[in-house]
């Protein structure tokens, strides 16, 4: 009987505390609401009154989708294509890179209609099964073209084709579990120095130019980032969640936008789409999301599935970068080093403002993918084919393509600070490996 009242007394004071918890977390939600000046508690009051309805949460998330998929493909507009790209295309099936480019215009403007179509009749859900084999055949044709974002905007739509007509609010976790677990990853596999240390940093420097105190903040961002998928999880504490993304997504705008690098214009209507899905989808939701009856069910099965469970994958690099949100954690890159007689006068002028080292005068993949397309640097795959592929559009204009080189960093795995570098060749056919170096 003393063993049994031992153990029966914790898990009741265990109980009481987080009961206190949540109803602390609960009384300063209510506190911070009424401190609101009357203009953002009347737009407070809109969205938890839109929140209500899960059609209408459904249907903007939906037309956010296909505001945003049309705006990521009109920024990135020439990656969509093969032809007159310096950084050329990778196709994962080589046969991919002999398809007539017309019928990429067709393809490209089949995924503009659907946007606009699905845009303005939300209820045209069964277009998202349309747009999946396009994008699918785009991915396949250039690693480039899988930016992530892409993926979230088509994993919408497909879900909401998925959903019944006539919606009910747990009809909407699918989309909850896909936000909750997008910000969970980003943030987890910024955990690395290279992200904390060098990424951050340069993220932020036009509007704050203070770099020491960027290298602090950055060893705090990645948690705080993963922290927002966490938070939005559990009912009492997904107002500080959606107060973080909204933070998140100032620093964002502010560091990309005109205020700062002004490039990867791509990044706003991602970062957009997010922050409006933490807030609308989660808005006066109290049910809790840790559930095993709900889910098992079969769209949140599929949600949780490709958004929760397989981007731990990318801790083994089984998946390369994607799904594993790994795309801007900053761990590997290649750069093309140009012939020191090179004259590079055939590169576009805000390239040619790139080179940074006029010594070894070189350009990184970033430099090219951001200012060119505006879209990351990120591949499907993290291995050195789509750099090697995509490095060799430089050849044809070079003087003297016998002394350019491929350099292509990759980390041992996102937790160490180990990295290997490659140097290739580029324009000899096939490219040479010439030069093997690790780094620690």
């Amino acid at each position: 009987m003393a063993g049994t009242t031992r153990s029966a007394a914790p898990t009741h004071f265990r109980h009481r505390d987080m009961t206190s918890a949540a109803a602390i977390l609960d009384k300063t939600h209510r506190l911070l609401l009424r401190c609101l000046p009357s203009e953002l508690t009347a737009i407070v009051n809109v969205i938890e009154k839109t929140a209500t309805d899960p059609w209408a949460v459904l249907r903007l998330s939906i037309r956010l989708s296909a505001i945003c998929l049309l705006a990521s493909m009109a920024l990135s507009y020439d990656l969509w294509f093969q032809s007159g790209r310096l950084y050329g295309p990778s196709p994962i099936w080589p046969a991919l890179s002999d398809v007539p480019e017309v019928v990429n215009h067709i393809l490209y403007w089949v995924m503009v209609a659907g946007g606009i179509l699905i845009f303005f009749f939300p209820r045209m859900t069964k277009l998202g099964f349309v747009l999946l084999p396009v994008f699918a055949y785009f991915l396949l044709q250039d690693q480039l073209r899988g930016q992530f974002a892409i993926y979230l905007y088509i994993a919408n739509l497909l879900l909401a084709a998925a959903m019944p007509r006539e919606p009910d609010d747990a009809s909407l976790d699918p989309l909850r579990y896909m936000t909750i677990g997008v910000y969970f990853w980003a943030g987890f596999y910024k955990l690395n120095l290279a992200f904390m240390t060098v990424g951050f940093p340069w993220f932020v420097i036009d509007w704050f130019p203070y770099p020491e105190a960027a290298k602090m903040f950055g060893y705090a961002v990645p948690a705080l980032e993963a922290l927002i998928g966490v938070f939005l999880l559990i009912p009492s504490t997904r107002w500080i969640g959606q107060l973080m993304a909204f933070a998140m997504l100032v620093v964002v705008v502010l560091s990309i936008g005109p205020t700062g690098h002004n490039e990867a214009m791509t990044v706003w209507p991602t970062n957009v789409y997010l922050d409006c899905l933490a807030i609308f989808l989660f808005a006066g939701n109290r049910r809790s999301l840790v559930d095993m009856a709900q889910m098992k069910k079969r769209l949140n099965a599929i949600a949780i599935s490709i958004f929760v469970l397989l981007p731990a994958l990318g801790m083994t690099d089984t998946l390369g970068k994607h799904p594993s949100f790994k795309l801007y954690c900053c761990l590997d890159y290649g750069e093309i080093e140009f012939d020191k007689r090179e004259r590079l006068d055939f590169l576009p002028d805000i390239l040619a403002e790139r080179l940074y080292d006029s010594e070894n005068r070189r350009l990184t993949c970033s430099d090219l993918t951001m200012t060119l397309f505006e879209v990351g640097s990120g591949t499907f795959l993290a291995t050195d084919k789509p750099y090697i592929d995509g490095m060799r559009g430089f050849c044809p204009y070079l003087n003297h393509p016998e002394g350019a080189r491929l350099h292509v960093t990759l980390a041992d795995d996102f937790r160490s600070t180990k990295t290997v570098t490659r140097t290739y060749a580029i324009c000899e056919t096939p490219p040479r490996l010439i030069e093997k170096d690790k780094h620690d």
